[in-house]
């Protein structure tokens, strides 16, 4: 808002605007002189909206929203005295003040208070306009919550309000972070019906929606087909990120010819898409290929990174080529470039798949007396940055610390400790022909305060490897890319949601004809238990956020206490989950929802957990009309009424399937570390009893066996326990992760 000076004579009359989301409201003062109220108030309106715009250029979202509620109360006091007084006064500030803090909080990641701000200004009646649905279709985006973003798209053209290409584009951002291709075309299209010309960063953005979503690399190819005759140009974004979709399709062929085929598109590679086609030709075990592509990359002076070596790492280690695996490692270091934890961890299993053991050990240790942890350095090859449109990246601050803290009787809060080594074991057993367990371990160097900095976990598959296999793959970037630093435990279930709503996508068959719901197949899942730890944005105080499903675990040993358990245990043994499930509507009278089977209490008879990834047999298979254009889409949470984790209400127009109240929603916890913390443990169900009838160890051994193997390594501690499980009689696989959280314990 301005100050303005009316016309007049003789009583020098004084008008003062104030700008109402398009309307203008004018009081007069006829005083014959001096500064009325009116214009003190618009001054000091005039000092808080400037602060606002100062505070969002600087990205200091804490700020504008302090000097937003300033402006709030100073319209809250006016509107009480005008009800007095009967005089005409604006009720609310102007849309703009509101959508200059939304975008500070939007650039610093702030989701929830980016919606909650939305939610005052509908409180409040303030008319808002495209700028400001895009910001908050941006933050529905990054929350998963999809549906409700694509909804304001409906609600912006019922309340008369354009919706430009930033809107569509935040819409169609929104179908990518939960990986829905399809549907990101649904909305492609909806904007070219409203007469919309979608521009290359829009169809980037939907070809990124492509790339996420599993085998829609022809889509992808046939959206850049579509910008060209439409006469636009795609960049090397996009070609890159279609290479990447047939990385990911498993189609090394399709992503070679694309690689091919740059020169007529007038477009020049770069790195990223050496990267990326390494990464592919690896995936096919085509590694002479992916060195082929190594050596033409140095003799065009592309300078190969560190993604492009451990890449080719990769490619030969998983293609059976130790040497040379080796031979670049090696090469890598002879270039003056770090190699990355994830390059000595590729070379270190391609030595041990090939028997090379001493090579392997030395290797080994060589990693472990760097300071090196296991680093994820966010997207993969290929991957696309959401161009600016909706949020700038967040200040970085250092992250991880030696811990030298004096131990106090009382223990203090913790602030730092050294995560640089941790150790893993992964052990077949004895009564499957593979192993289905899988484990991941992800770290950042850097990352801001309210931002994970560490990621732990354990998957114990069922029915197949396949759904563990796509969560070690998957599940920490849906974390990361959902993250919120003011509701980190909701974010945490949405995001396993998220996940599991695309695990149960359908899968095969000919023209959509006869797929299978579930990755793996329909009978295949897994449980899993995570470890995300972080630094409290406020205080900086290090939390560890535990959540699981199903019979894997997380235990956290304080020093001269005993160990916790961070999780809980999903089956039917435990009496919450079998009232819950009990209480359910039997879709299938003839089968009972718990029954025994082989000695165990079992869900519809066949699986031994109450929550688990996949399963799809044993979950709802719903369909559920998106809004008014009936758009479909796999469910991501049970709407059952009688259910208590239901999430919200949906209309009748629902078809249920079946469903034997399995679940995906996990038990989260959030611990605050102290100083005496001495060691964090993950392992699947088969190192630990936790049902009747099972083999393996108890909490009391698994603490004594640890105490007694003080003096070893982390390694050495996992085996340790691997082994006296397997002679208590344990035959499952085993996965262990431990981690030593105490300054002068475990080499």
């Amino acid at each position: 808002g301005g100050v303005g000076r009316g016309g007049g004579g003789g009583g020098g009359s004084r008008g003062v605007a104030v700008l109402n989301g398009g309307t203008t409201t004018t009081t007069t003062s006829s005083d014959g002189g001096g500064v009325d109220s009116d214009a003190l108030f618009q001054v000091s309106i005039a000092r808080e909206v400037a602060s606002i715009r100062d505070s969002a250029k600087k990205g200091q979202w804490q700020q504008a929203l302090a000097s937003l509620r300033s402006i709030e109360e100073h319209f809250d006091t006016r509107n009480k005295r005008a009800n007095h007084s009967q005089q005409a006064t604006m009720t609310h500030p102007s849309v703009h003040v509101y959508t200059a803090v939304m975008g500070a909080c939007q650039k610093a990641r702030r989701w929830s208070h980016t919606l909650s701000i939305f939610e005052r200004m509908e409180d409040k009646h303030v008319e808002l306009d495209t700028p400001a649905y895009t910001l908050v279709i941006g933050a529905l985006g990054m929350r998963g919550r999809r549906r409700d973003a694509v909804k304001m798209l409906t609600r912006m053209r019922r309340r008369g309000v354009p919706a430009d290409n930033m809107a569509y584009t935040a819409a169609i951002l929104a179908c990518d972070r939960i990986y829905n291709g399809e549907f990101a075309i649904t909305v492609l299209r909806r904007m070219q019906e409203n007469q919309l010309k979608p521009d290359t960063i829009v169809y980037n953005a939907c070809i990124k929606a492509q790339e996420r979503s599993e085998n829609r690399w022809e889509a992808a190819l046939a959206l850049a087909d579509e910008m060209r005759a439409n006469g636009i140009k795609p960049n090397i974004r996009t070609y890159n990120t279609i290479i990447s979709a047939c990385r990911k399709s498993n189609a090394w062929e399709a992503a070679l010819g694309v690689a091919l085929r740059l020169g007529d598109y007038g477009v020049k590679a770069d790195l990223v898409t050496i990267n990326t086609l390494i990464s592919t030709m690896g995936s096919a075990a085509k590694w002479q290929a992916a060195l082929a592509l190594l050596r033409s990359s140095q003799q065009r002076s592309m300078n190969p990174d560190v993604i492009t070596y451990t890449s080719m790492i990769a490619a030969a280690s998983r293609s059976g080529a130790w040497i040379t695996a080796l031979d670049v490692f090696r090469e890598m270091k002879d270039t003056a470039i770090p190699p990355s934890s994830k390059a000595y961890e590729e070379v270190i299993e391609a030595c041990d798949a090939a028997y090379q053991f001493e090579q392997a050990a030395t290797l080994e240790k060589e990693l472990l007396d760097s300071d090196l942890i296991y680093t994820y350095t966010g997207p993969q090859p290929g991957d696309m940055a959401d161009d600016g449109i909706l949020h700038a990246a967040a200040e970085q601050n250092d992250m991880l610390y030696d811990a030298h803290e004096q131990q106090q009787q009382q223990p203090a809060r913790r602030s730092s400790f050294n995560v640089s080594h941790w150790g893993k074991f992964l052990g077949k057993g004895t009564e499957k022909e593979i192993n289905e367990d899988r484990s991941d371990v992800r770290g950042a160097q850097q990352t801001p305060n309210g931002r994970p900095f560490a990621f732990f976990a354990v998957y114990d598959g069922h029915g197949g490897g396949s759904t563990a296999q796509w969560l070690k793959e998957n599940l920490a970037v849906i974390i990361d890319t959902q993250w919120d630093v003011d509701e980190p435990k909701e974010s945490v279930r949405l995001a396993f949601r998220s996940a599991d709503a695309k695990i149960l996508e359908p899968r095969g068959g000919i023209l959509g004809i006869g797929a299978e719901r579930g990755v793996g197949g329909s009978q295949c899942g897994s449980s899993a238990a995570t470890a995300i730890m972080y630094r409290t944005k406020d205080t900086g105080v290090l939390n560890v956020l535990t959540a699981n499903l199903g019979n894997s675990v997380v235990f956290l040993k304080p020093k001269n206490e005993q160990m916790v358990a961070l999780t809980a245990l999903h089956t039917p043994y435990n009496q919450t989950e079998f009232e819950r499930i009990q209480a359910l509507e039997n879709p299938n009278p003839s089968i009972p929802l718990i029954r025994e089977r082989g000695g165990r209490l079992r869900l519809g008879g066949s699986l031994s957990l109450t929550r688990a990834f996949g399963d799809a047999y044993l979950k709802p298979n719903y369909e559920i009309p998106v809004d008014e254009d009936d758009v479909r889409y796999p469910p991501t949470v049970d709407t059952r009424r009688n259910d208590p984790l239901r999430e919200e209400s949906i209309d009748n127009k629902i078809q249920k399937v079946s469903d034997f109240g399995l679940r995906a929603d996990p038990d989260i916890t959030v611990t605050e570390m102290k100083t005496n913390d001495e060691w964090l443990l993950l392992a699947t169900n088969g190192l630990m009893v936790t049902a009747p009838g099972d083999s393996g160890l108890t909490p009391e051994q698994v603490e004594a066996i640890v105490e007694q193997n003080k003096a070893k390594t982390p390694n050495e501690v996992c085996a340790a326990l691997a082994s006296e499980a397997r002679q208590n009689g344990s035959k499952d696989d085993i996965t262990i992760i431990f981690v030593p959280l105490g300054p002068d314990s475990y080499r």
